[in-house]
């Protein structure tokens, strides 16, 4: 239930945005928002090399979501803050903490 409550306020919340950027692992988020990634790396799991890293960054810059999930506690893998420690520099110079929602952490481009 908390997931469906989610999904219907993120996706209002980004109803202008033409894709999301979700900085955690939980890939099936995309599909509910009925939105397509803003990169092609859209598992964080696998994207700790700098390449990747630095493909993100570029993905984030020319796509400019306003809102990123950020954080989440249903994330089964690990927090991406600690793997992707370049893209979590960008993010937290280019965003800030915007509202928590239940298990989600949820920011806003400045």
């Amino acid at each position: 239930m908390k997931h469906r409550k989610f999904i219907n306020y993120y996706k209002e919340l980004t109803t202008t945005d033409k894709c999301v950027f979700i900085f955690t692992n939980e890939v099936g988020l995309s599909y509910f928002l009925k939105k397509q990634s803003c990169s092609k790396h859209y598992f964080m799991f696998t994207s700790a090399p700098k390449k990747i890293q630095d493909e993100l960054i570029e993905d984030i810059k020319n796509k400019k979501p306003k809102f990123i999930i950020y954080n989440s506690k249903k994330d089964n893998f690990y927090n991406s803050d600690i793997m992707l420690k370049t893209v979590n520099k960008f993010i937290l110079n280019n965003y800030i903490f915007f509202k928590k929602f239940d298990d989600w952490d949820i920011y806003k481009i400045q």
